[in-house]
This record gives structure tokens, C-alpha cells and sequence, in this order.
């Protein structure tokens, strides 16, 4: 009899598709091991719901206007239909009051969080990010923390696509640029804008979600301008393209794991607030180059920045060879072990 899991987490264009992505990744995983798997998402817009049917999935919509007590007790009512025995929260909206009741109601619980903003009374509580053993977490004794980039929910085709060895980087041809799955304020557009400036050729990879809202012009800027860009949309992975690439841009988000999992040297320009710690402890430990709020700081400045970037090429491969040895793909497999040996002790 296979066992069930449900994930309860959001994704928007406002929000992005983190949540829904790095969830993808364990509920691929779990898959592989006979479980069945159901999301419960809010019905909001720009959510990838494609990409979780896709993957195998199903999937329950809940209402964009129902109060949070209302959302907690739906999911409680979802998971009892579809007999799972955990539910995995990845979402900010659901605090201490909710988690408590979801454990009341007698299901295992695996919260995903990256921001430590209220107590978290779960079974197994996972924040992959580098500066995770910082934070003050409030658990109860009997938690599983699982914390730290050997947890990174990468996906099995990075890990398979993973190199012996890091990329070496002698010049700058190739760029791969992903400012997130919603990039509802348009970083993608100012940092290509960027790109433009550099006094050289180069050829840029595109990549934007579904709810990307400045498709026309995106395409405008690639038709006018003197690099070659290649622009792809809602992609169900970024391996390939990350493979070609010299560099990889992007916001920061559990895609940096990824590119770190394939030791692509990766510049970072955080968007969001959570994306800016991690930011800095990456590149504290010279694992990325950060940079400022794309879509803050002036066409100008992120220009000269860079092309000071792509001009230390030595700088760059070793920043690849840093971000490699943090992420070794099989986090997604010891999150997964780590359920299946809570679920047996408890059967036992």
C-alpha cells in the first residue's frame, strides 16, 4: 500500500514559485519510493499548476479569500480524505496556531522554512539554507532538524548532470539569466538592460515562469539588441542551460542550490528580503558574487558591476569551485530517509 503526503504550499506571481518548485523536488523523490502525492495550493494567480500536474501530482485549490483558520481546517479535511500520514507545510502564512492544530488532528508534519518566524511544533523541520543554524528556532525536543545546504532539495536530474569536477571559466561567452519564476517588478528586464551596456559580444539565456508579465518587452529588448538572446519560458528545469553557461544570474532562491549543485559560478541579486541573508553567507564563504536590488539599483551601476564580475575570470571559476563542494545533489535523498525513519519508529 503506497503511503500518502500532502503538500500544503502557495505559489504566485507576487510570491514566485519557489515554494512550489523546491517542494517538486521532494515530491518527485517521494514518488520514486511509493508515495502518493497530493498539493493543496490557494487559487491564485500565476500558480503553476501545470508543472505540479506534470510531475505527477494532484492537486486541491483552495479559496484566495478564506481566512487562515479556514485554510488550516480545509487541509486537515483534504489530508483525512486522501489518508495521508504527513503533511509537508512550505509556506509562511502558516504559523504556530495551525501547525498545532494539523498535529492535533494526528498527522506527521515536515514544515520548510527559511525565515524562523514563530515556534514550530513538527516532526521534521527543514530550512536548507546556508545560514540556518542561525536562527532561533523554538522546537520541541522530539524535532528533526534538518538544517544546511546538504539538505537542498535539488532535484535528481542535477544531481546526475553533476560533473566530476566544477567549470572552469577562461572568458565570459555564455550567460544564463533567471530573476525568478514570478519577477513581478521585472529584474529580468533591468538586468538585461545591463547586459546591453557591455562593450563586447555575448549570448544570454533568458528564462522566465509563466507569469512573467513583460513577455512583449523582453522580446523587444532581445530583437534590438546587438548580443544573441535566446529567450525560453516555463522551463521544467534549468540543467541544460546551466551546463552551456559561463555565468549564472539569477535572484537568489532555491535555485542558487542548483546551480551550486553543477559548480556554476553563480552572481546573485537578491530581490526579496529572505533571498539577502543567504546571499551574504554565500558569498561570505566566496560561493556567489553579490550583488544590489535589480530592481533598485540604476542600469549604470549594475553594468559596471558586471563587467568588473566578468572580467575576474579567476574569481569566478573558484567561486564555482566553492559553490560545488556545498551542494552534492543528494539532500532531496536524506530528507527523504529521514521521513521514512520517523514514519518506522513510529510503527514500531
Amino acid at each position: 500500500m503506497m503511503n500518502a503526503v500532502l503538500i500544503r504550499a502557495d505559489g504566485s506571481t507576487d510570491i514566485g514559485h519557489g515554494h512550489i518548485f523546491r517542494t517538486l523536488a521532494l515530491a518527485t523523490a517521494l514518488q520514486n519510493f511509493n508515495w502518493s502525492i497530493t498539493y493543496v495550493c490557494r487559487n491564485l494567480p500565476g500558480t503553476p499548476l501545470r508543472r505540479i500536474k506534470d510531475t505527477g501530482c494532484s492537486y486541491n485549490l483552495l479559496s484566495s479569500a478564506i481566512s487562515e483558520a479556514e485554510d488550516t481546517t480545509q487541509t486537515i479535511d483534504l489530508a483525512r480524505k486522501h489518508k495521508a500520514a504527513w503533511i509537508i507545510v512550505d509556506r509562511y502564512a502558516t504559523g504556530e496556531t495551525s501547525l498545532l492544530q494539523i498535529k492535533e488532528a494526528g498527522f506527521r508534519i515536515l514544515a520548510i522554512d527559511d525565515i524562523c518566524e514563530h515556534p514550530f511544533p513538527v516532526d521534521i523541520l527543514l530550512n536548507q539554507n546556508i545560514n540556518a543554524d542561525t536562527l532561533d528556532y523554538r522546537t520541541s525536543s522530539q524535532t528533526l532538524k534538518l538544517f544546511g545546504p546538504k539538505f537542498a532539495l535539488v532535484r535528481e536530474r542535477y544531481a546526475l548532470a553533476r560533473s566530476a569536477k566544477p567549470k572552469e571559466v577562461n572568458t565570459v561567452k555564455r550567460i544564463l539569466l533567471f530573476m525568478g519564476g514570478g519577477d513581478s517588478k521585472d529584474a529580468t528586464g533591468s538586468m538585461l538592460c545591463a547586459i546591453e551596456g557591455l562593450d563586447y559580444s555575448v549570448s544570454v539565456d533568458v528564462v522566465v515562469g509563466s507569469a512573467y508579465h513583460f513577455l512583449d518587452e523582453l522580446r523587444k529588448t532581445a530583437r534590438n539588441s546587438k548580443h544573441r538572446i535566446r529567450i525560453v519560458q516555463d522551463i521544467p528545469d534549468l540543467v541544460d542551460l546551466l551546463t552551456l553557461a559561463d555565468v549564472f544570474i539569477c535572484a537568489g532562491g532555491s535555485v542558487i542550490w542548483e546551480a551550486c549543485c553543477l559548480g556554476v559560478p553563480s552572481i546573485v541579486m537578491p530581490i526579496a528580503d529572505n533571498q539577502l541573508e543567504v546571499a551574504k553567507r554565500l558569498s561570505d564563504l566566496k560561493a556567489v558574487i553579490k550583488g544590489d536590488n535589480a530592481e533598485t539599483t540604476a542600469t549604470t551601476e549594475l553594468r559596471f558591476f558586471l563587467e568588473h564580475a566578468f572580467s575576474e575570470v579567476e574569481r569566478l571559476t573558484n567561486v564555482g569551485k566553492n559553490a560545488w563542494r556545498l551542494v552534492d545533489g543528494l539532500g532531496v535523498s536524506r530528507v527523504c530517509k529521514a521521513m521514512a525513519t520517523r514514519t518506522n519508529q513510529e510503527h514500531e
